[in-house]
């Protein structure tokens, strides 16, 4: 999906959600900065509230997913 549609900050910081849940904090570290650096370079913005929080829960290791579903 994040490959489909790789503005879609919902679906990657789904992504981003799982792979932390499997044990995999560096893959799930690694789709945000790739999200970031893209949006910044293709749109100019930085990422939203969703993609954001979760990233600082996966450095904090409490990441929530709130209305991602």
């Amino acid at each position: 999906m994040v490959t489909g549609y790789p503005f879609r900050e919902r679906v990657r910081a789904q992504l981003m959600f799982v792979l932390h849940r499997c044990g995999r904090q560096s893959d799930a570290i690694g789709v945000y900065h790739e999200g970031r650096q893209m949006l910044a370079e293709e749109l100019g913005v930085d990422p939203g509230p969703m993609m954001s929080e979760v990233y600082q829960g996966i450095l904090t290791g409490q990441p929530l997913l709130r209305c991602a579903a």
